[in-house]
């Protein structure tokens, strides 16, 4: 009888730190938008049936702009050298 009531008396532990990090708003939240991402993903994927775009449009894009980056890459590059002197003009 006396090991029930001192093990009444004694506070209980502190819950495990998984367990109060799993209860916590910011873990809710999250949990919350994950389902929601979920689920919109599940609906587009189910829902959505436009035409599936082919390889030569898809890599059209990125060809354009890879084109404009390097373009604007080696201007900057010419540029830098030019002000910075370590190309040297043309003589003339």
């Amino acid at each position: 009888m006396a090991a029930i009531s001192d093990a009444m008396a004694r506070p209980s532990p502190e819950p495990p730190a998984s367990r109060v990090l799993a209860s916590s708003s910011r873990t809710k939240r999250s949990k919350i938008l994950l389902a929601v991402g979920a689920f919109m993903t599940w609906a587009i994927a189910t829902y959505v049936t436009d035409e599936v775009p082919t390889v030569a449009e898809i890599f059209n894009v990125g060809t354009i702009f890879t084109a404009v980056f390097a373009a604007a890459a080696g201007i900057l590059l010419f540029t830098s050298e030019s002000q910075h002197g370590t190309i040297a003009p043309a003589p003339g």
